[in-house]
C-alpha cells in the first residue's frame, strides 16, 4: 500500500469485489498487518450493490449497471437476466473496447440459468447481443454478402439472356447475401470476444443456409462461455 501511494502520489486502498456474501463479510473486517498498522478493506458485494434493472439508470451509470450484474448474476435467474438486460443497454453505445470488456464481465458472472433467461428475453424483444462494433461489422458483412450475391445473380441472369433468369438470380443473390452476412457476423462476434474458432467450426458456420439457425448462433455467440455452446440443440439445414 505504501509503495502504491509513493508510486502514484495519491491515496491507496484495498478494494475487494466478490459475489459471495460470506466472503464480503469476512473481507470487511479490519486486518492487523503489524504494529500500528490495521488495514480496513473496502468491500463491494451483493449486500451493498444496488439492483439496477432500470434501463435509463443503466444508461446514465453504465459502470454501476455492470457492477450490479456482477454482484447479482448468480442469484435469481429472472432478476439476474433483467439486470444484465439493463446493463446491455447501458454499455452498448460506449466505445468498442469498453463495451466489449464490460459485456464479457457481465456474461462471465451470470449463471447458466440466467444466461438462458437473458437469451430468451433478448429473443422476445428482438434485441441483438452486440456492441456497436459487432453491429457495424455485421452490417458490413451483410452489405458485402448482398453485393456479391447480387453481382453473381445479375451475371447469371445476363448470361442466360432472360428476364426471368435475371430476376431469379437477383432474388437468390439477395438471399445468399443475407446468409453470408449473418454468418460473417457470427464469426466477428466470436472474434471480438476472443473465442478460439477452429477451421471446422468456420466451415460449419459458412455451410449453414438456415437463417433462423444463423440468427440463434449470432445471439449465442455473444453470451457463450465455451465455443461448444454455439451449436447446442441445433441442426442446421444446409
Amino acid at each position: 500500500m505504501a509503495a502504491l501511494c509513493e508510486r502514484h502520489q495519491c491515496d491507496a486502498c484495498l478494494l475487494v469485489v466478490t459475489i459471495d456474501e460470506r466472503t464480503a463479510k469476512w473481507a470487511a473486517k479490519p486486518f492487523r498487518v503489524g504494529p500500528g498498522f490495521v488495514l480496513h478493506p473496502m468491500v463491494i458485494g451483493p449486500s451493498n450493490v444496488e439492483v439496477v434493472v432500470d434501463i435509463e439508470r443503466a444508461k446514465a451509470e453504465p459502470e454501476l449497471a455492470v457492477l450490479s450484474a456482477m454482484a447479482h448474476g448468480q442469484g435469481d435467474a429472472e432478476q439476474a437476466a433483467a439486470i444484465a438486460f439493463a446493463a446491455y443497454h447501458g454499455i452498448k453505445n460506449l466505445d468498442d473496447e469498453r463495451a466489449t470488456l464490460y459485456w464479457d464481465r457481465v456474461m462471465g458472472m451470470l449463471s447458466q440459468a440466467a444466461r438462458q433467461a437473458l437469451e430468451e428475453m433478448m429473443a422476445r424483444k428482438e434485441v441483438r447481443f452486440m456492441t456497436e462494433f459487432t453491429r457495424r461489422n455485421r452490417e458490413i458483412g451483410e452489405a458485402k454478402g448482398r453485393a456479391e450475391g447480387k453481382a453473381e445473380g445479375r451475371a447469371e441472369g445476363k448470361a442466360e439472356g432472360k428476364a426471368e433468369g435475371k430476376a431469379e438470380g437477383k432474388a437468390e443473390g439477395k438471399a445468399e447475401g443475407e446468409v453470408k452476412g449473418i454468418a460473417s457476423g457470427v464469426l466477428l462476434v466470436l472474434d471480438a470476444r476472443n473465442q478460439a474458432v477452429s477451421e471446422d467450426i468456420k466451415r460449419r458456420i459458412a455451410a449453414c443456409t438456415d437463417l433462423d439457425v444463423l440468427d440463434r448462433w449470432l445471439r449465442r455467440a455473444a453470451v457463450l462461455t465455451r465455443i461448444e455452446e454455439l451449436f447446442e440443440d441445433d441442426l442446421c439445414r444446409s
